[in-house]
Formats: C-alpha cells, sequence, structure tokens
C-alpha cells in the first residue's frame, strides 16, 4: 500500500510540475506575441515555444494561401537545407494529411487517420527522408475559419498526453488571435494608405514616397 500510494504522489507531483511548466510557456507565448504584429514574428515566437514544449524534431507553420489550396511557410525550425526549404516553403492542399487535419479543425496525429501512408507518398518519403516517425497537425482558426496549421514531426513516437492536447488547444486559439489581430492591422494600413472606391493608392502614399525619395538624396 505504501509503494502504491509514493507512486500515485509520484505521478501528481510529476502532473503539477508539467502543468506549471505548461502555463509558463503559454503566459510566455502571449506576452511575446503582444509585441509583434508582423506574420513571420509571430511564427518564430510560436515555434521557439514549441521547440520548448514538446521538444518536435521539425515544425513548420504554415498559412493558407488566397487560393485555399496552398500552404505557405512563414516560420520553421529544425535541419533543412536550402532545397527542402525550398520545397516546403509552399505545399497544396490536395491529396495531403494536412488538409484533413484542416478539414476536421482538430488537433491530429498521424496515428488518427485512417488508411495507410502509402495514399500520402509525399509525407511518407518526407518522413523516411528526416529519420521521423510521427507528427502532429495543430489548425488554427479565426471563427470557424481555418486560416493556417502548424506540422509537428518527432523521430520517436509521442501520445500526446491530455495535458499536453489541452496546451496545444490553447497554443492554438493564442496564435490564432495573434493571428487575426496583424491581419486586422494590415486592413487598417491598407485603407489608410488606399481610396476607398478606387483602391488605388492616396495622396498620402505618394507623400511618404516623396519625403522617403527626398531623405536618400545626396546633398
Amino acid at each position: 500500500i505504501r509503494k502504491l500510494m509514493e507512486k500515485e504522489l509520484h505521478e501528481f507531483q510529476l502532473e503539477l510540475v508539467n502543468r506549471n511548466n505548461s502555463l509558463r510557456l503559454l503566459n510566455l507565448l502571449s506576452s511575446r506575441l503582444d509585441t509583434v504584429s508582423e506574420l513571420d514574428e509571430i511564427g518564430n515566437e510560436t515555434v521557439h515555444i514549441l521547440q520548448m514544449l514538446g521538444k518536435p524534431s521539425l515544425v513548420l507553420f504554415y498559412i493558407i494561401g488566397e487560393d485555399q489550396d496552398n500552404l505557405e511557410l512563414i516560420a520553421y525550425s529544425g535541419e533543412l537545407n536550402e532545397n527542402e526549404l525550398e520545397n516546403y516553403r509552399h505545399t497544396r492542399l490536395q491529396h495531403s494529411v494536412t488538409r484533413i487535419a484542416i478539414q476536421t479543425g482538430n488537433i491530429m496525429r498521424l496515428d488518427q487517420f485512417s488508411g495507410d501512408l502509402d495514399e500520402f507518398s509525399r509525407l511518407k518519403d518526407f518522413l523516411q527522408q528526416h529519420n521521423l516517425t510521427t507528427g502532429t497537425f495543430i489548425p488554427l482558426q479565426i471563427s470557424g475559419r481555418v486560416i493556417g496549421v502548424i506540422n509537428l514531426f518527432f523521430e520517436q513516437q509521442n501520445t500526446l498526453a491530455q495535458l499536453q492536447n489541452d496546451t496545444l488547444e490553447a497554443i492554438s486559439k493564442t496564435v490564432s488571435l495573434a493571428i487575426k489581430n496583424a491581419y486586422h492591422l494590415q486592413d487598417l494600413e491598407h485603407q489608410a494608405q488606399h481610396d476607398s472606391l478606387t483602391h488605388l493608392p492616396n495622396r498620402q502614399v505618394l507623400h511618404d514616397a516623396f519625403v522617403r525619395a527626398l531623405m536618400q538624396e545626396p546633398p
């Protein structure tokens, strides 16, 4: 009985430590995202926190393109050479595991997908090439509309505990809100610099360009 109680106490203490660490990382991410407004900055801060949380071998942070059929890479971590990075910079959603995760709108692991990975030959080749065994896909949503996805890949099987899954859900909501704010700021900046009817640059844009040209002109 004593050993059983000691085991339960140890498990409780470990869970408490993990919970406190997750809360600390969430607070850190939230405070960092409050200081940035560009998409690549949001991506880099998020990738950094995810590295601290789960130690993934590779993280790919994608935003869905305007055509809704392509993913654009805005941040990553892991060992990728220039050719690999160029190949992964733009990814089509069609016939991809990422597309399935986006359609569900839920965090998913590779082992949750039905069917054989042979159906997704590009992903299978990707895993083999980088000695990876599993992955986790985190959709980013604004008002129910998926705007991006964060892909985490691991060298060893990494079954997400409920606590870690809850943390990833919280990270998804925090990052999605930051992206929403970034888009809002972009819209405000566009409205301030363009005519509301023609959408052409207004006088403010011409004035700013004239001032920059004067400042760059040698004496």
